[in-house]
Parts: structure tokens; sequence; C-alpha cells
């Protein structure tokens, strides 16, 4: 189970106590069950952390539309509502001075950090990246967005290289409080690494493309944390 993309939260609860766990919920008329599964293998880390891997699924109530045509020739379409199982990967990291840390693989597994918190009746906090802080920090950005902004340009996504020292476009840039995404290259434990990172808490390395898993944890842990908020 290896992923260089993933979305972060942090716990004051002890991810270590995470195990099998099965629970069923009622909506409308129906029965929606969540599921844990753990794995018995442990990643140590940097920082003497400690990574427990594992798997979340739930079921969530999905719109679904049936076309039919009556004898009469007329398209009608019927709405109602099905149950599809969400699955997604997750690690935990144990983290003996800071507070535990939870990755998931993706924005479409974040109902994980919700499993988890009933699992270990503590709350989880989603991250969020001070994109400002990390553009001061770091050069070599490849990518850069930003939204609500104010003025005749409200949104924009800019592709290139060193995008914050483009004569025309680094500087606004660099200025609007309200970025998105952020793509700078950081040097990491002998690695030169190309990252894209959302303001909401997600961090992907672009590349190396087989860069491992331990090390994503590590770099996380180590580098990208300070930057939460």
């Amino acid at each position: 189970m290896t992923f260089t993309t993933g979305y972060i939260a942090t716990t004051a609860g002890d991810v270590s106590k995470i195990s099998d766990h099965k629970d069923t919920t009622q909506k409308q008329e129906f029965k929606l069950d969540s599921v844990i599964n753990t794995r018995h293998e442990l990643i140590s880390l940097q920082q003497n952390s400690i990574a427990h891997q594992g798997q979340a699924a739930e079921q969530q109530l999905e719109r679904k539309e049936t076309p039919n045509v009556d004898s009469s020739g007329e398209i009608r379409i019927t709405n109602s509502h099905e149950p599809e199982w969400h699955v997604t990967d997750f690690w935990a990291v144990s983290r003996p001075d800071s507070d535990d840390l939870i990755v998931v693989k993706n924005s479409g597994g974040t109902f994980a950090f919700d499993l988890i918190a009933d699992a270990i009746g503590m709350n989880i906090k989603r991250i969020r990246f001070d994109l400002h802080q990390i553009l001061a920090d770091f050069d070599g950005h490849w990518v850069g967005g930003f939204d609500e902004r104010s003025g005749r340009v409200e949104s924009g996504l800019l592709y290139g290289e060193d995008i914050e020292n483009d004569v025309e476009m680094g500087d606004p840039f660099k200025r609007t409080s309200n970025k998105s995404v952020i793509g700078p290259k950081i040097d990491y434990n002998g690695d030169s690494l190309k990252l894209k990172i959302g303001r909401d808490g997600w961090v992907q390395v672009v590349s190396p493309g087989t860069y491992p898993q331990e090390a994503y944890l590590n770099f996380v842990n180590d580098v990208m944390l300070s930057y939460a908020r």
C-alpha cells in the first residue's frame, strides 16, 4: 500500500489504539455499514515515530437516475438512492512528543477521519497549510493557484518554472493572500522533491515518481507539519 499523495490530519488521541472495527448506522430506510481494517506491519520513522497502516470503508448513499420509456414513447427519469462502498487506504503515525498524525490517500477518503475518530474516541483536526509562508521559504515553484481574490481577476492557476519570479505574474501571485495550491521544489534527505501542496491539507510528491512511502511520511512529519495551522 504505497501512495505519495495524502490528506493530513492530527489528533491528540493515541492512533496505536486503532483496531479492526465495524459499525452500522441508519439513514432513511437504509442500514449503512462502515469498517476499519488494520495491518500488523509497522514502519519505524524518524523522530521515534511509528507508522501503522490500514484501510477504511463505508457505505454512502448515492443518487441514481434510471431512465424509462413508457408505452407511449415518453421518457421518464426515476430518482432513487442506493448504498455504495467507498474505500481508502490510510496511515496513522504515533509521535511521542506531538499529536499523532493521520494521512488518507485522497479527498474521496477523508471520511476515514470520522471513522477513526469514533474508533479511538477522540477528535481529529483536519489541517490547513500556510502556503504564503511555504512560498516565502522555498523557491522553484512550478504551479500556483489562487481564489476569492478581490479585483477583476478573482481566481486563476499558473504553470511554468519559477513562477514566483515571473516579471508580470510573480509579484501579484506572491502578494495574494488567498493561495489555493503551490508547487515548490524542496531538497530533503538527499532527494530533490517536486511537490504540489494544497491549502486544505494535502501534499503530493510529483517526482521522483518512485518516492518510497516511508520517505513520504518522514517528509510530512519532519517538514510539512511545521506549516500546519
